[in-house]
């Protein structure tokens, strides 16, 4: 019971940091498309949409 309750935890503490690295990983595109259009919001924020279709964000797949 207690190896059942190791490899429990540990899966669950593996999920958790995959999710962390997805959410690292967003927001260098979003930084990098930024800094790409020289701050211009609005421009970035069209490329991001098209960077982001792989991701999962907010639970939905884009």
């Amino acid at each position: 019971m207690t190896e059942f309750i190791i490899t429990l935890a540990t899966g669950f503490a593996a999920g958790a940091f995959y999710e962390v690295l997805k959410n690292i990983k967003i927001m260098v595109i979003l930084l990098q498309e930024i800094e790409k259009h020289n701050r211009d919001i609005s421009a970035a924020t069209y490329k991001i949409e098209h960077r982001l279709d792989n991701y999962k964000v907010g639970g939905n797949k884009r």
